[in-house]
């Protein structure tokens, strides 16, 4: 069941930033003329990539620090709250 749920979430990712590219190439047939524009369009395309492949990189993470809490049985000693555990960075994650 948690697979299924990660399984949906990378599916509506790569659905998402489909989305945000034909609107990208939309766009940019529109007005061919103005490299501005382009420039402007590509800028917030990768912009907007990014953000989903940030968010979907946390989200991982946090299932794998799920896992490992359950299968050793630690469910708090590590990180103190969620607030804290979405603070850090995937260097200290693996560290």
């Amino acid at each position: 069941e948690f697979e299924e749920k990660c399984v949906k979430k990378m599916i509506l990712f790569e659905r998402s930033e489909f989305i945000i590219f034909s609107i990208f190439t939309k766009n940019f047939s529109k007005f061919r003329t103005s490299l501005d524009f382009f420039f402007g369009s590509f800028l917030l395309y990768q912009d907007k990539r990014n953000e989903h492949k940030l968010v979907f990189e946390n989200r991982m993470l946090r299932r794998d620090h799920f896992k490992r809490s359950v299968e050793t049985g630690r469910t708090g000693d590590k990180f103190l709250s969620i607030q804290s555990f979405r603070l850090r960075t995937r260097e200290e994650m693996i560290n």
